[in-house]
């Protein structure tokens, strides 16, 4: 929604940020996704975008990919 691309609510964004999705994705727009998380104040972000996947990454070709992405990403905030 709007909120989604506010840039006043962006830019509080402080947080790690592991952003995911599909080239092609068809639900979303990539290159809008693309520009709220570089409006994101964060300084620990990772893009990763899926060459084999759509818009349900988690059941899709990537999805052993998404898995360890997230997992590798939640270690790494975690401190282990």
């Amino acid at each position: 929604g709007k909120k989604a691309r506010n840039p006043e609510i962006l830019a509080k964004i402080t947080a790690p940020v592991l952003f995911m999705m599909g080239n092609d994705d068809f639900a979303a727009s990539p290159k809008a996704a693309q520009k709220a998380v570089a409006q994101m104040a964060s300084e620990d972000k990772t893009i990763i975008m899926l060459d084999n996947s759509d818009h349900h990454i988690f059941w899709d070709y990537d999805r052993e990919q998404v898995s360890e992405e997230i997992l590798k990403f939640v270690e790494e905030i975690a401190g282990e």
